[in-house]
């Protein structure tokens, strides 16, 4: 099974449509037609940002385990995906920044 026909069967499962992942991910259906036909491929980014839409992991999404769901105590709350599309709004110096503020706070853990 290829990773798109996995995302799409995971979606159909958990009853989001794909023009939804689409959205979020900021990408056309034509991009997964891409995909599926090995012209694109899937960032790592766009992995994350579906595997917190369908609440699974990246590894699941690209094939390399069988575990659907999320292990215990991970979010699955679909924050992780708001945190992409804020994140993905910002410039590459604004990016920068909010990542030296994250380690600075886990610095202080």
């Amino acid at each position: 099974m290829s990773n798109v026909q996995r995302i799409k069967e995971l979606a159909k499962e958990r009853g989001i449509r794909m023009g939804y992942i689409y959205e979020k991910i900021g990408c056309s259906r034509s991009k997964f037609s891409d995909v599926e036909s090995g012209k694109s491929s899937i960032s790592e980014r766009e992995y994350a940002i579906i595997a917190a839409i369908l609440n699974t992991t990246t590894e699941y999404l690209k094939g390399e385990t069988g575990q659907k769901e999320k292990p215990a105590g991970e979010s699955t709350d679909g924050q992780d995906a708001e945190f992409y599309d804020l994140i993905k709004k910002l410039s590459p110096e604004q990016r920068e920044l909010v990542k030296a503020q994250i380690k600075g706070i886990l610095s202080n853990y």
